[in-house]
């Protein structure tokens, strides 16, 4: 039955078929296929045409090492084969071990770590990015919010309710606005008058204007 892939990993059905028919030969060197059917997959859609290349050229050294192994075992003994296998697996496995010990191995080591700490600092940057995003417009929501809710007020009527509060405002000749005492005003009220001076401005001009008649 064939596999139901995830579409981003359709574009490689071959090469996975491949690599799962490759598995399934006795000598194949199954740590080594493993690792390049799991690349295949983790990377999917961002494997470009010459990594697919190069994943081919993987698959057929690896076939060639099972075949190698497989013409060898097939001269002996059942038992004695079977064991010839087993070998050949566990010295491919020492083979990658030993490259890792060397100085082309660490450094290798090295290059792959790093890529996974620009890869790691690259998703934290991403986070943080969309972190701050959401604040932005978690931010601007509350302010769209407020916003309208200033300008529901009705100055007039706010006028009133800071007159009743014990504030006195005044206004100027320049149209500078002051409140005494200023710490009565709450934040919506003060925004209010920020955002809508002029008609404020107005409405206390004429209400000095009234007292002073």
């Amino acid at each position: 039955m064939e596999e139901k892939l995830d579409p981003k990993l359709e574009a490689h059905r071959s090469l996975l078929a491949e690599i799962g028919l490759a598995g399934r030969q006795t000598s194949s060197p199954h740590l080594g296929l493993g690792v390049l059917e799991s690349a295949v997959r983790f990377r999917g859609v961002h494997v470009d045409a010459e990594e697919v290349q190069a994943h081919h050229v993987q698959l057929a050294a690896l076939e060639r090492y099972g075949k190698d192994v497989e013409r060898s075992a097939g001269a002996l003994p059942l038992l004695a084969a079977t064991r010839l296998r087993e070998m050949a697996q566990v010295m491919f496995a020492e083979m990658i071990l030993s490259f890792l010990g060397s100085p082309d191995g660490t450094r290798a080591l090295g290059a792959t770590a790093a890529s996974v700490r620009a890869e790691a600092e690259k998703q934290l940057k991403a986070a943080d990015d969309a972190r701050h995003e959401g604040e932005r417009c978690e931010l601007a929501q509350r302010e769209a919010r407020l916003a309208g809710e200033i300008g529901a007020m009705n100055p007039m009527a706010e006028l009133n309710k800071i007159a009743a509060a014990g504030v006195a405002l005044s206004v100027d000749p320049a149209g500078v606005i002051s409140a005494v005492p200023s710490g009565r005003l709450d934040f919506k009220q003060r925004r209010m008058i920020d955002s809508r001076r002029d008609e404020v401005v107005e409405l206390l001009r004429a209400r000095q204007q009234a007292e002073t008649l």
